[in-house]
């Protein structure tokens, strides 16, 4: 199944931008930059929303704290109609040493790390 919304966690604000807990934010904006493309600003969703032109995959950087994130991926995906496994989330994850990468398709704790 293709990735239709790849959504970066992280926390706003000044003082948690050089944070590792803004890993999230780090690839989405590496994400958008290598394609050029400006996110616009989801005033209803308080998120920063834009599009991967090459795969149609919407971009979603919450600008809500991370414990509050989950209603504007809620509310993007519904209004887009997609599907649970058809999100990648990025965030940190503080069990593992930096550069170390874990991917995992629906819930729980089962992962494969890379």
């Amino acid at each position: 199944m293709a990735i239709r919304l790849v959504v970066g966690l992280g926390n706003p604000g000044k003082e948690y931008e050089r944070t590792r807990h803004n890993a999230g934010f780090w690839l989405g904006r590496a994400f958008r930059h290598g394609e050029r493309h400006q996110p616009a600003q989801g005033r209803e969703i308080q998120a920063l929303v834009g599009r991967h032109e090459p795969t149609g995959a919407w971009l979603l950087l919450p600008q809500s704290f991370m414990n509050a994130s989950g209603r504007p991926v809620q509310m993007l995906a519904g209004f887009f109609k997609i599907k649970p496994e058809e999100i990648l989330v990025v965030h940190d994850e503080l069990d593992f040493a930096p550069a170390v990468a874990r991917l995992k398709q629906g819930g729980g704790i089962a992962a494969t790390t890379a």
